[in-house]
């Protein structure tokens, strides 16, 4: 992985682990440190398999750590009964 990589999962890691929504891409940019593309670092973290993101209604996405010891801790849920429309995994991103 990357730096910037790197401390985008660790932004997941911290946002599963406390059970907050998963941050956007302009609440990434605010926390990280490292300058760069976040959509295509956040994209390969996808397809390496690190994460998977599920993206519900109104946007709500939820960020699974799917590597290292945090394996398996996911961001926030929707309140709502939401379905997913879209996930992105290691075969990239599909409608559901």
């Amino acid at each position: 992985m990357t730096p910037l990589e790197n401390e985008i999962f660790d932004v997941f890691v911290r946002h599963a682990r406390e059970g907050l929504r998963c941050p956007t891409y302009g609440q990434l940019s605010a926390l990280l440190v490292q300058g760069g593309d976040i959509r295509k670092a956040t994209e390969h973290l996808v397809r390496s398999g690190e994460i998977e993101i599920d993206v519900h209604a109104h946007n709500w996405r939820v960020v699974t750590i799917k590597a290292g010891v945090s394996a398996g801790l996911s961001t926030q849920r929707p309140a709502q009964p939401w379905a997913v429309y879209l996930r992105g995994d290691r075969s990239g991103y599909h409608y559901v």
